[in-house]
């Protein structure tokens, strides 16, 4: 009798390893199945096994990854600050080992085949990467549509690095080069830290800020995807792999995005309109302009490179990129088209033009004092969507000179940039008495003047 169970107990556990094996298959079925379902025998344990076989599959039998995926299991079953927890940091330099060999030579298997492996390390019986995790961040990584799981799409045509905690490179969009290995993407989009690079030493370039676990690094993951622009115009450059857009998100999350960078070495500004980031939430926003510093002339492109051997590269590079001139000349610095969003997702830009730009002026005060200030406040909006528009360059002067005697003047220049709600308060000195209204001009990044706006009522200005 207990011979007759062994072909039985086999085709049972065939059956098992066969069901197992078809649930593996896509992303969906990892992010849809229940907790638990990929551990082996204890229903809160890492499936060290699966993980090493995807990852097997994704590079080679004897790719480096296995050893590091041998370490993060030794940190798992430590006696003392193991499980989950104790594994995350190793399971962070599994991720590391990915971002720096996707779509080189190393990678054999396909971009979904390495989404295995990414969707294992990050399984909370595995490492504690998503414990809190936003749930529009969640549903950014975790969804599936024709062109795969939001990790494949990364993999594939985004942003997919590990940082933080530390000096490193800005971490750009990268794409399959046609003729093999793999390119940044054209034009170049990423993020880097709001300190952006040293004008002084490239060794301090990019200190990341540190994440919220015991390990300061974070993963950040980006692929492209179409945003709702309202009603304003998509910059004349941007594209993102044929999209207007890309979603963005970091694993653990920051709440605070305005830390960081985000841009396309794309113009901020044109002839008659400037390129601003749009930040195309239920709350959209459009928002001030901070150039990014990996669009300048000279950083080290990062098609190639590992994060030790960028600062390699830098050393050999210095003569050039660290000329005895300012590393970033500021028309330069100013030039590209990025900033600092309350938060990320969905990421475009928007045109705006002058002829779609709006000034008002607040009511006057009634009376003044000759060469005292008083206060006119100011508020730049787009015709096109009515949203407030930072980076505004007002300019106050008088609508009439209606002094006693003629030729009256401002004491001095009235000028000031509207901010991220698109209101600027300037003070004004008038030098003779009399009744003033005053004219509001305007200016966008790189010069293009806007409509102007006239008070409406008179302010009128006694001697002292």
């Amino acid at each position: 009798m207990r011979r007759s169970l062994g072909p039985i107990a086999t085709l049972a556990a065939a059956l098992i390893l066969g069901a197992c094996a078809s649930e593996r298959d896509t992303p969906a079925s990892r992010l849809s199945a229940p907790a638990g379902a990929l551990a082996v025998g204890n229903p809160n344990s890492c499936d060290f096994n699966t993980m090493t076989r995807d990852a097997k599959t994704a590079f080679s039998n004897t790719d480096p990854i296995v050893s590091l995926i041998g370490d993060m299991q030794d940190a798992y079953n430590a006696r003392t600050g193991g499980g989950a927890t104790g594994a995350t940091s190793k399971g962070l330099d599994v991720l590391a080992y990915i971002a720096q060999k996707r779509l080189t030579s190393a990678q054999h298997g396909t971009n979904a085949q390495v989404a295995l492996v990414v969707y294992d390390i990050l399984n909370a019986n595995c490492t504690v990467l998503r414990a809190g995790l936003p749930a529009a961040t969640a549903t950014e990584l975790d969804s599936v549509d024709a062109q795969g799981s939001g990790v494949e799409k990364s993999l594939a045509a985004g942003i997919f690095a590990v940082r933080g905690g530390g000096a490193a490179p800005a971490a750009v969009a990268l794409v399959a080069n046609p003729l093999g290995g793999r390119q940044q993407a054209s034009p170049v989009w990423g993020v880097e830290p709001q300190a952006g690079c040293s004008s002084v030493d490239p060794l301090v370039c990019a200190a990341w800020p540190s994440g919220t676990t015991t390990d300061p690094r974070y993963l950040i993951f980006a692929y492209p995807a179409t945003a709702n622009l309202g009603n304003e115009n998509a910059a004349d450059q941007a594209s993102f792999n044929g999209l207007n857009g890309f979603l963005i998100g970091m694993i653990p999350d920051i709440a605070n995005k305005s830390v960081f960078t985000v841009g396309e070495c794309i113009d901020a500004t044109a002839s008659d309109a400037a390129n601003l980031l749009y930040h195309a939430t239920t709350t959209p926003e459009i928002v001030g302009n901070r150039s990014p510093t990996f669009c300048v002339t000279g950083y080290p492109s990062q098609a190639m490179l590992t994060t030790r051997t960028w600062f390699a590269s830098l050393g050999h590079r210095a003569a050039s990129w660290l000329a005895p001139k300012p590393l970033f000349a500021k028309e330069e610095f100013d030039k590209f088209s990025g900033g600092g969003p309350s938060g990320w997702s969905p990421i475009s830009f928007a045109k705006i033009t002058r002829t779609h730009t709006a000034l008002a002026i607040g009511k006057p005060p009634k009376t003044g004092v000759v060469l005292v200030d008083f206060y006119l406040t100011v508020r730049a909006t787009s015709t096109q969507s009515g949203l407030p528009l930072p980076d505004v360059t007002i300019d106050i002067t008088l609508a009439n000179n209606s002094g006693i005697p003629a030729g009256a003047k401002l004491t001095h220049p009235a000028f000031g940039v509207t901010g991220p709600d698109g209101f600027v308060t300037i003070g004004v000195a008038v030098d003779k008495p009399g009744g003033y209204t005053f004219v509001a001009t305007g200016a966008l990044i790189g010069g293009a003047t806007t409509n102007t706006a006239v008070t409406t009522s008179v302010t009128n200005v006694k001697s002292k």
